[in-house]
């Protein structure tokens, strides 16, 4: 069995039945750019609607990443191509074990990254899943998400390992990501 490309096994993403919560495909993982010698923890959702990757300006300048700004167009639910002005970067996004990375050659810096804290998964959320039971999911004091993978990076999406309880009970899947629920 491979391990996770990006996160150990133990990072899930779930949807609790009757809680109200839904944790999406979030993880703890190492950043950093062959332009810095800076390596920072920090979450990243992948983000099966997005086709494009996007990390937080604020994660950029943390890197001491400067690369000259360009205009983009993303497409939201408010507005099609909607222009944008960031630096377009490439980053290696790393497991917390240091098991496994992947590059991210092309993903351009907005202003944040607009994910709910809410929705990043904890060991509490996954404890009541008796199929879930022996993960654990490792965390920082900072629950900002910082990076948005998209289908860009097929690669971030390769499903190796599924759990699945009852039917009543989601399924969690390891991809090359991290560990998610579906």
């Amino acid at each position: 069995m491979r391990r996770s490309v990006l996160a150990q096994p133990g990072q899930s993403s779930t949807t609790l039945a009757g809680s109200g919560k839904v944790c999406l495909r979030i993880e703890l993982v190492k950043v950093h750019s062959q332009n810095s010698n800076k390596e920072l923890l920090t979450y990243a959702l992948l983000d099966t609607g997005s086709d494009v990757s996007l990390c937080a300006k604020g994660l950029a300048e943390q890197l001491g990443i400067q690369e000259v700004q360009r205009m983009f167009y993303l497409t939201m639910q408010e507005k099609q191509d909607s222009p944008k002005f960031g630096q377009e970067l490439s980053l290696t996004v790393e497991a917390t074990d240091g098991s496994d990375k992947l590059e991210i050659q092309r993903l351009w810096t907005v202003e944040k990254a607009n994910t709910s804290s809410h929705s990043i998964p904890t060991n509490q959320d996954i404890s009541r899943q008796p199929h879930l039971q022996d993960i654990n999911l490792p965390s920082i004091d900072e629950t900002k998400v910082n990076l948005i993978i998209g289908c860009n990076v097929p690669e971030a999406f390769w499903v190796l390992i599924e759990r699945r309880g009852n039917k009543f009970i989601h399924s969690l899947l390891e991809d090359r990501q991290c560990w998610c629920d579906s």
